[in-house]
């Protein structure tokens, strides 16, 4: 199917001398991405891409099948105040979800993205808690830099207020009406160019005034540290938790009733993560500061040091999240990496279950102590995300907003292996109901393994199609994660992320033993954090799959905390500039372990211009680096979507034509047997 006649990449060798290693770095003129002959040689990549996959005579049929299944509804999980929602809805041939607010079945569209010119989308949104106003977040392509607007409902029109810079912003409403305390990264052109990434600040706003003479309520020493702000109940305490990467972070009360102003510090300091909840004037923690399954504690707010244990560790089940709803603590937790409910008292007394379907995935949860209106998002592998109510009185939950209904024909199990060191490894086989597991079935097994990022189980168009067509999907859970506690992340991260690559061989090793699949008809597929675990596994162990789809990858482990947002990550990677810690990156990057003499299995790397957080020059690097390989004879693509980020705010129109690209190609590499292929590309709309 594929032509090997892709762009000529120049080589221009660097050569780093670092901790006693002669680093060469043939493509370091490819990390540009604004450079001229940087944008040519991409643009000529992508055009080389797109005509080979689209040459497919399968291609149209897959965008109509994905285009099908993709444009139907959508709802996020909102943000409840009293008897009012805020959420966002994308209904049928939309781009975009549109902001809206619904009260007693009312609905108000607060802002719809697509009546802009320019592609844009709803990146955050924060409902006040008496539930006048609306605030949230704008980004153009896909960038997540976001201005915050607000909309007032009392007067039903947007205020003037339109402040940049708002990445992911936190905020508090002042009850008072005077304003909000919201946080934001430096303005451009204010400060050293190195902090336009960093150094994110808490600020007080009041209404009217000029957004750059904002004062500066909080910031940390350390520039990577990320704040979030929040009111107690009455809105005498405000309080600010500072996060230092994923392992811990610290928490500062200010009791605003006190002439002092003085910030004091919340609980005990041992390494850990604690996230605050308010119950009126009562300050709760969720942590796993002395527990690595969690735990709920209450803070004496006379002395913030005195913790008060509410709702101890489960014996094996890390509680994940916490609500704290009519009048109950609703506890979220992970049991064998599926969601489970139950409710307890103020006491730590339980009230009894919330029924889930099999395999769920609550997606998040929304209400308050006192109000009537408790919300949960729920999806599976065989059901789109559908929000619930639910009530104190009953354990069972009622549909609020569901997707159009379509019968989904899949089935899911659950089976486990060992990992290299004998940890036991679970996974989920996603299978064609009538699947005959004797005969090799093409198979794409995923994965991502990090960041205390938990894979649940959760809807996919794409793995819905690929299933219903007769292939297998796998989903690993592996260290790094969350799945089963704390102890499960750090047993994969810094020194020990090997561990994370060892688990996802044991999966593909797995499948393959049963007889389900075997090399010839095995892909793997990971975006992101989970580009570099199928970039360490492709440059490991390339004997063991046919395919690889690698998706705004981190893949120069050397070099990655120097570009966007990267240098946050350190955190869980560690820093190629500590010697130890350089030793362990260089040990597994993609990008330095490539070897001349292997024909690597044909691979996919996508990625998107307009990507703020994992730089595009890593897919550029390291597809210039394999196509040119003396022995390499597989085909080595490079997919550029332009007006597009890391995948937040990507419109339908988009995502379907990307899916359609990926999965042409999986099946190109996955199902050989007597495929033929066209002149003439399909035509896009």
């Amino acid at each position: 199917m594929a032509s090997q006649d892709f762009p000529c990449t120049i080589a221009h060798p660097v050569i780093d001398e670092k901790f006693g290693y002669s680093l060469v770095d043939p493509y370091r003129w490819l990390e540009d991405g604004s450079a001229s002959e940087v944008k040519s040689w991409s643009h000529a990549q992508h055009t080389h891409t797109i005509r080979d996959l689209r040459r497919d005579p399968e291609w149209q049929t897959i965008y109509d099948q994905l285009h099908r299944l993709r444009t139907v509804g959508e709802i996020s999980v909102p943000e409840v105040a009293h008897t009012t929602q805020a959420y966002l809805f994308r209904s049928r041939g939309q781009n975009q979800a549109v902001l809206y607010t619904e009260e007693d079945g009312k609905l108000t569209v607060i802002h719809d993205p697509n009546q802009a010119v320019e592609p844009s989308a709803v990146d955050w949104f924060h409902l006040s808690p008496d539930a006048r106003y609306v605030a949230y977040g704008i980004s153009q392509h896909g960038d997540e830099w976001s201005t915050l607007y607000v909309y007032d409902r009392s007067k039903q029109e947007q205020l003037r207020e339109a402040i940049p810079r708002t990445r992911g912003a936190s905020m508090a409403f002042d009850p008072d009406g005077r304003g909000f305390y919201y946080t934001r990264y430096p303005l451009l052109g204010h400060g050293a160019d190195s902090e336009k990434h960093y150094s994110k600040k808490v600020y007080w706003h009041r209404w009217n005034n000029p957004y750059d003479h904002d004062p500066v309520i909080f910031e940390d020493p350390d520039p990577r540290a990320i704040p979030t702000v929040s009111l107690s109940g009455s809105g005498r305490y405000l309080l600010v938790q500072m996060t230092h990467g994923w392992t811990r972070d610290h928490i500062y009360v200010q009791d605003r009733d006190q002439s002092d102003f003085a910030w004091r510090e919340v609980g005990p300091k041992p390494t850990g993560i604690a996230h605050p909840y308010w119950v009126q004037d009562n300050l709760f923690l969720h942590t796993n500061r002395r527990y690595p399954l969690w735990e709920v504690v209450a803070v004496d707010m006379a002395s913030p040091e005195e913790l008060t244990k509410v709702l101890g560790p489960h014996a094996s089940d890390p509680l994940y999240d916490v609500g704290f709803f009519q009048k109950r603590i609703v506890a979220h937790y992970l049991s064998q990496a599926t969601s489970r409910l139950e409710t307890f008292s103020l006491t730590g007394e339980s009230l009894g279950p919330i029924l889930l379907p099999a395999y769920s995935h609550i997606t998040g949860m929304a209400g308050t102590w006192e109000g009537p209106l408790t919300i949960f998002g729920v999806t599976s592998f065989n059901h789109p995300l559908t929000t619930y109510t639910w009530s104190s009185s009953a354990a069972d939950l009622a549909v609020d907003h569901a997707p159009d209904p379509d019968s989904c024909q899949m089935a899911v199990k659950q089976l486990w292996t060992q990992s290299k060191d004998g940890t036991e490894i679970p996974y989920f086989l996603i299978h064609p109901v009538n699947w005959d597991p004797t005969t090799p079935t093409p198979t794409v097994i995923s994965g991502y393994g990090g960041f205390s990022v938990p894979m649940l189980p959760n809807y996919s168009p794409s793995v819905r199609r690929w299933v219903e067509k007769g292939g297998l999907y796998v989903m690993a859970t592996l260290r790094g994660g969350s799945e089963f506690g704390e102890h499960w992340h750090e047993s994969g991260m810094l020194h020990k992320k090997q561990n994370v690559f060892d688990d996802f061989r044991a999966v593909i090793l797995d499948v393959q033993r049963r007889g389900f699949t075997d090399a010839n008809h095995t892909a793997v597929s990971g975006r992101s954090n989970g580009g570099l675990l199928v970039g360490a596994l492709m440059t490991q162990h390339p004997e063991l799959v046919a395919a690889v789809v690698c998706g705004v990858p981190l893949l120069d482990m050397i070099r990655y905390p120097y570009f966007q947002i990267a240098a946050l990550w350190t955190h869980e990677y560690g820093s190629p500039d500590n010697k130890e810690e350089f030793q362990t990156l260089l040990q597994y990057s993609p990008y330095h372990n490539v070897r001349s003499t292997v024909n690597y299995p044909a691979s996919l790397f996508f990625t998107s211009e307009e990507d703020s957080r994992v730089d595009p020059l890593h897919a550029r690097k390291m597809v210039a680096l394999l196509q040119n390989l003396p022995g390499q004879n597989r085909p080595i693509y490079l997919r550029v979507q332009t007006e597009a980020g890391h995948g937040v705010g990507k419109t339908v129109d988009q995502w379907v034509i990307e899916e359609s690209d990926i999965w042409s190609f999986i099946t190109q590499r996955l199902n050989p047997e007597g495929r033929r292929q066209t002149t003439t590309p399909p035509t896009v709309p």
